[in-house]
């Protein structure tokens, strides 16, 4: 790193005739620029991610057509899981990582951004609907959390992971036939927020050009890589399903979903330098390189829904029609 910066100061100085700048005013100005390289490099992943985390929001908040008034309790505990159409594309063989530009950088990035986009994303949710006494209609809560865990692999790598999750739901029954057949309207706001964190410290030897052998100090080194996102999802929903006694039954719908939320990347180096040979300074820290790149959500997802309760176990799966993500989960679901 510190060849690098010295590489670039003298560089910039014999190229653009700022030999009055100081070496701390010329570091900085070669930071600057190194910072935005590092911005425009991570902007491919948060463009990927982005496509993908208004689906995400929105997502999980799917339950049979088993809606009535009269303080009905529905509670379930569950899991899910969404994967982008890149990934699919992967487990079928094709080369999804291919990119056409010429921009070696702006290629290594972009296929750093379409594997990040192929991970698929987890979720964890309980949630509690209440039925209105007078009225075929119902409210619900759902809550979801993985507190920050943190792992270290002892390798100098530690990769930690969170994410909080809240929405809130009514359902309105619109037809029902012999309470096997029913219709509902569903109105939802769910909001999500979390954040993966990778970072890796390391240290190696320092040579002068040409010798390879007599070491002249140590580079201490931490490369850190950052991702968060937030926002909510608010939705609306058509649903209609059977549901056979102590059995349960199939239920379809249709949902539409307002996404107002954004995602951030980020990546940062630090670089210690520490002298070995008398004469030469005992320890440079040099300036920290940061990129950070925001992008927002898709506006808008069309969802296609399809389900199956069978005893007290809900299977269910969304389909977003506009960006190709899927969504599967598995509630632990009860009625009374």
């Amino acid at each position: 790193m510190k060849k690098v910066i010295i590489f670039l100061i003298l560089t910039l100085s014999c190229s653009s005739g700022i030999f009055a700048l100081t070496i701390d005013q010329l570091t900085n100005l070669v930071s600057s620029g190194l910072n935005s390289v590092l911005t425009n490099a991570l902007n491919p992943i948060s463009l990927e991610m982005a496509k993908h985390m208004g689906f995400y929001t929105g997502s999980g908040n799917v339950t049979p057509v088993n809606t009535s008034g009269d303080f009905s309790i529905n509670f379930g505990l569950g899991f899910g899981v969404n994967f982008s159409p890149i990934f699919f594309e992967m487990v079928s063989g094709q080369n999804v990582l291919t990119n056409a530009s010429s921009n070696p950088m702006n290629n290594t990035f972009n296929n750093v951004g379409t594997a990040i986009g192929a991970v698929p994303f987890p979720y964890d949710d309980a949630y509690f609907k209440l039925g209105l006494p007078g009225l075929p209609m119902d409210l619900g809560l759902r809550l979801g959390l993985v507190p920050s865990t943190s792992i270290s692999t002892g390798t100098g790598s530690t990769v930690s992971f969170g994410e909080f999750h809240i929405g809130a739901e009514s359902r309105y029954l619109i037809w029902n036939l012999g309470d096997w057949i029913k219709a509902d309207w569903r109105v939802s706001v769910d909001y999500d927020s979390g954040a993966i964190n990778y970072s890796y410290s390391g240290a190696s030897l320092a040579y002068t050009n040409g010798d390879n052998v007599n070491s002249v100090g140590t580079n201490n080194y931490t490369v850190s890589f950052g991702y968060q996102w937030g926002g909510i999802s608010i939705g609306t929903k058509l649903m209609a399903g059977i549901n056979i006694p102590y059995f349960g039954g199939p239920f379809l719908g249709v949902g539409l979903n307002m996404n107002l939320g954004s995602v951030s990347s980020s990546l940062s180096m630090n670089n210690t330098f520490t002298s070995s040979v008398a004469g030469i300074p005992g320890t440079v820290i040099f300036p920290t390189l940061s990129g950070t790149a925001p992008d927002s959500y898709n506006l808008f997802d069309i969802r296609l829904i399809g389900g199956f309760k069978i005893l007290f176990i809900n299977l269910a799966a969304e389909y977003g029609a506009l960006d190709g993500d899927w969504d599967f989960s598995v509630y632990l679901a009860f009625n009374f």
